[in-house]
């Protein structure tokens, strides 16, 4: 009967030495799993608000600058030199130009488990005020949509962007309007941990409002081999 008084003393003592030192707040080491550094790194930014599946978020941004040649006039130049626009046209000289641009971002969350999917849509417009040249004020619209989908190992992108935009070009030599569409495809395979090809397309088309359109396009296959997690030799 000593015996057992004596081991419930003990296991009392031991059971308030456990409740002060929880109290106090002293650290009792433990083993923890600490979560992917990935997953850290790709905390999503707190959204504006949720609209069913997709977030929606919000910028703005303003700038207030000095242009001494916003016609981007320059001496004449030849014949077989440059693009020639409108002939006599007197240049507009230097003004002061604020740029007020809002934005807004929709785009699908991503998560742990639905980490293998991504689409999101950027529109953003830019109200341009002259203070002198009112006559060229205007507003320009960007927009661009993402989207990608993620196998095994075989990953595809699709990047899509309009911009309409009235302001100074320096291959053209003036201000001209001029409606632009670059859509940019990926695919990026995984051979081994460290080998993956990557093949690369782009196609862009600028449509001028009173000159000769262009479009230009591009095609880049690369083999790549990652050497650390900053470095890739391709």
């Amino acid at each position: 009967r000593e015996i057992l008084n004596s081991s419930a003393a003990s296991f009392r003592r031991s059971l308030k030495l456990l409740a002060f030192v929880l109290l106090a707040g002293v650290p009792i080491p433990l083993k923890a799993q600490l979560p992917p550094a990935h997953v850290l790194l790709t905390e999503p930014r707190p959204a504006l608000m949720t609209l069913g599946p997709v977030d929606v978020h919000a910028r703005a941004s303003a700038s207030f600058i000095y242009d001494d040649n916003i016609s981007l006039h320059d001496e004449p130049r030849g014949k077989s030199a440059g693009i020639v626009t409108q002939p006599g046209q007197e240049p507009l000289g230097d003004d002061f130009i604020f740029t007020f641009s809002p934005g807004l971002i929709i785009a699908k969350p991503t998560t742990l488990e639905d980490s293998h999917t991504a689409f999101s849509i950027d529109y953003s417009p830019s109200f341009i005020f002259f203070l002198e040249n009112d006559e060229e004020n205007s507003v320009d619209h960007a927009v661009k949509a993402e989207a990608g989908y993620a196998f095994t190992k075989l990953t595809l992108g699709l990047v899509q962007n309009f911009s309409e935009t009235a302001g100074g070009v320096v291959d053209v030599g003036n201000r001209v309007s001029q409606d632009s569409y670059q859509t940019a495809a990926n695919a990026r395979y995984e051979m081994t941990e460290k080998t993956f090809l990557q093949l690369d397309g782009t196609f862009q088309l600028t449509d001028y409002e009173t000159l000769t359109d262009s479009d230009e396009w591009s095609v880049t296959p690369t083999a790549n081999y990652q050497i650390s997690a900053k470095v890739t030799l391709g």
